[in-house]
């Protein structure tokens, strides 16, 4: 006996008999719009549409009847549970099918309003001139409802627990029933337990991969699911990439590569955790954040499981060593750039790199020290700690017009015998030009002069001119107005 099989299912049979022996075999083949070509099923949504089309071969006689009907347990027996054709009589023992959608003679279906009980049903196409002549198309009606397991998969140590959420869309009620290996709440000899609230709890003896499913309690057809895998043994930790970095950098991210790592773990730096990103057992992904670079020397990293009682202690790996070391840093810009000699304090803004607040610190210098010292603070945001230093210049640095150097130092960098300063020219101003408010100076070059172009110096007061027709420059002191002798060039 064949199987039934909900499909375009192409029946041959014999037809009206002609003269003599000769015998007309006629065959139906239906096909969906929204389905790719040779498919025997379809998916339609809730109150969705589908159009479908029969192709009739061996009569004259190319029409179908269409109907929505319950399959037969065997392929070659016409349905007798079905809508009805519009203006034909069901034959004897024939049931009206309701609640799976309407079709009419066009071959245009329109979906229930809610999943049916069987959802698994057919489309019929009926030769009229011979009603043993038929052909089936399976249909499942999408209820449109999708659940989303978080996290999606997840790697913990045996007799560990982990939270799943689902996330349920498409339907007002979005109550869910977990399953661990398709047993609703899960089997403490079979994967583990799961509450009603999605609280997993893995076996102590357990290894290998386990499913989490999520059904929908609005249609329990519809379901997402999440796959957990238990590791039974310590973390081991074998190798760490790369194995050093720059004291001061704003972030570093470092590969740990090792055995039986999970994602619900910890990752210690110099015994402070670090977020870390689970790639698989054996390596995780690991960004370090300025704070734990401030300060050169080892750091020591290891990887813990997470908790799991009674035990009060988690187990952890060996440690590997990740060497900051001090580096010369880098001065990218300074805000403003330029100060009025005013002879008060005034700050300026450093944006740069692998500025250090650990041991050792980065020092800061105006013009060697020779005005004093200045005052450093460092950004509040954690994230530019490292990329930004504010200095603030005493008021003897903005008393004589110049331009003059603000050093940065890392000091360990120096010790190490490695390049350590980094040092960008500040510009002092006068605070004004000399001359009286109103009062426009008249000063003479000479009267053979032609100037063609001028520059001027602001930080020492003097005004570059030069003299086309002497083929010369010649220097104009703003402080008292006088003009040196020409300068041949």
């Amino acid at each position: 006996m064949n199987r039934w099989t909900t499909g375009a299912v192409l029946l041959l049979v014999a037809a009206l008999a002609a003269c003599g022996n000769n015998n007309t075999k006629a065959g139906i083949v239906i096909s969906a719009a929204s389905a790719t070509t040779g498919a025997s099923s379809v998916t339609v949504p809730i109150n969705g549409t589908e159009q479908f089309a029969a192709s009739v071969t061996g009569v004259s006689d190319t029409t179908v009847n269409w109907q929505v009907c319950l399959p037969t347990t065997v392929s070659t027996v016409l349905p007798n549970t079905c809508t009805t054709i519009p203006g034909v009589t069901p034959p004897r023992g024939f049931t009206v099918l309701t609640g799976y959608g309407t079709i009419n003679q066009n071959g245009f279906y329109t979906a229930p309003s809610a999943i049916p009980a069987t959802n698994n049903f057919v489309i019929l196409a009926t030769s009229p001139v011979d009603s043993t002549t038929f052909a089936t198309f399976g249909v499942v009606i999408d209820s449109g409802i999708r659940i989303q397991v978080t996290p999606v998969t997840s790697t913990i140590n045996s007799g560990d627990s982990l939270q799943f959420t689902a996330t349920v869309t498409g339907t007002s009620n979005t109550a869910v029933t977990w399953e661990v290996n398709g047993t609703a709440g899960g089997d403490v000899n079979n994967g583990g337990t799961i509450s009603a609230g999605g609280l997993y709890q893995s076996i102590a003896t357990a290894t290998g991969s386990e499913i989490i499913k999520a059904v929908s309690g609005a249609d329990g057809s519809t379901s997402g699911q999440a796959t957990v895998t238990l590791v039974g043994a310590a973390p081991t930790l074998t190798s760490i990439e790369p194995e050093v970095t720059a004291q001061g950098s704003a972030q570093q991210e470092i590969y740990l590569a090792g055995t039986n790592l999970t994602s619900n773990g910890a990752v210690t730096v110099n015994g402070t955790v670090v977020p870390y990103v689970f790639v698989s057992t054996s390596l995780v992904r690991v960004p370090i954040p300025a704070s734990l670079l401030a300060s050169a020397g080892p750091a020591t990293v290891q990887f813990q499981l997470a908790l799991v009682p009674p035990s009060t202690v988690a187990e952890t790996s060996n440690t590997v060593t990740l060497n900051v070391i001090p580096v010369r840093p880098s001065i990218i810009a300074a805000t403003p750039q330029s100060l009025i000699s005013s002879g008060t304090a005034a700050t300026v803004n450093l944006t740069g790199g692998y500025f250090s607040q650990g041991t050792p610190a980065t020092t800061v210098q105006f013009d060697n020290g020779n005005e004093g010292p200045v005052t450093v603070a460092t950004s509040s945001n954690p994230l530019l700690v490292s990329r930004q230093l504010s200095v603030t210049l005493p008021a003897a640095a903005l008393t004589t017009p110049g331009l003059y150097a603000l050093t940065v130092q890392n000091p360990g960098a120096a010790t190490a015998g490695r390049p350590s300063l980094a040092a960008i020219n500040i510009a002092v101003t006068p605070a004004s030009i000399p001359g009286a408010p109103g009062t426009i100076p008249s000063i003479s070059l000479g009267g053979s002069a032609q100037p063609s172009a001028m520059a001027l110096d602001a930080a020492d007061g003097l005004v570059v001119v030069a003299e086309q027709g002497a083929n010369a420059v010649v220097l104009v002191n703003l402080a008292n107005n006088t003009v040196s002798a020409p300068i041949a060039v």
